[in-house]
């Protein structure tokens, strides 16, 4: 604790004319002695092995008490003959009636009547899961698919063991075939192929005649009816604009309708629309672990 005298004897005289400057003492190590101090916090815990892979071992979880958290660390009791000699965990601590994560490296254990006592750090490869942002599905420029940061298993796995809350974000289709990103056109219902057009109709509501509508525009841009020959048409009054047959351009095919076509970015695979695939979004959320709002809650 920093403290004021009342002494001025003991105070520096500053000299208007000449005087030295004051050295400021480096507060560093003190703030970090703060920061490393360890208070007595008492809450119900959970300790769940965690692999190389990312899996939680779920049935090796082992439930205990915290004695001791701090910034940095924590020390927990767990009863003897459930410890498996893990050292990277994932802890979870009730708090405010929910369960907070963090993982924790194991740096000491030690027996006593009642089990065991292990001090660990907040570290290792669980952490490293569950910090930043929380993960979501972005599209992956090489896959040509949306993916998540780490393997759906692994979010699967955490979520069967309820560290992390699943939420529907959106649905799409994608490819039957390989799950890739397709792209959707209107084609030919016999190919397939997107280069299908079609003629623009005309028709008269005077004479009921309906032609192409090349057959009604002039050289000078008028609009005339080529049957009763009415001139100076307007749009809407006299006449309206049909669609006529739709021509396939690669097979020759005919038809007075198209087909919703997809074609796979991934694997090239074309497709029927029905056919596709609906693949759901989901993002995951984690409740992270703020031993600093423990604390100050617990004093």
């Amino acid at each position: 604790m920093l403290t004021l005298s009342n002494n001025t004897d003991a105070l520096p005289s500053v000299d208007d004319t000449n005087h030295a400057p004051i050295e400021i003492p480096d507060l560093s190590d003190l703030f970090d002695q703060r920061q490393d101090r360890r208070f007595h916090v008492v809450r119900p815990v959970e300790l769940i092995p965690i692999g190389i892979d990312g899996l939680l071992d779920l049935e090796r979880r082992v439930i205990g008490t915290s004695r001791e958290l701090s910034v940095h660390s924590v020390a927990v009791d767990i009863p003897a003959g459930e410890w498996h000699s893990s050292q990277q965990l994932l802890l979870g601590m009730h708090w405010q009636q929910q369960v907070h994560y963090a993982g924790v490296i194991v740096r000491r254990i030690k027996t006593h009547e009642r089990g065991l006592f292990l001090g660990a750090e907040f570290g290792g490869l669980a952490q490293e899961l569950i910090e930043g942002d929380a993960p979501l599905p972005t599209f992956d420029r090489d896959e040509l698919a949306f993916v998540l940061p780490q393997s759906p298993k692994l979010y699967e796995n955490w979520s069967q063991a309820g560290v992390v809350e699943k939420t529907l974000l959106d649905r799409i289709l994608v490819c039957p075939r390989c799950c890739g990103v397709p792209t959707f056109r209107h084609a030919c219902r016999k190919c397939g192929a997107g280069r299908v057009k079609n003629d623009r109709l005309i028709h008269h509501f005077a004479c009921a005649y309906v032609g192409l509508a090349t057959e009604f525009t002039t050289e000078t841009g008028e609009v005339v009816c080529p049957k009763c020959r009415q001139i100076r048409l307007v749009v809407g009054s006299d006449f309206e604009y049909l669609t006529g047959e739709n021509l396939c351009g690669s097979c020759g095919w005919r038809d007075s309708e198209t087909e919703l076509y997809g074609h796979c970015l991934r694997c090239n695979w074309r497709f029927e629309m029905h056919q596709a695939r609906e693949q759901e979004l989901h993002g995951y959320h984690v409740r992270r672990l703020a031993p600093l709002a423990v604390i100050t809650d617990s004093i």
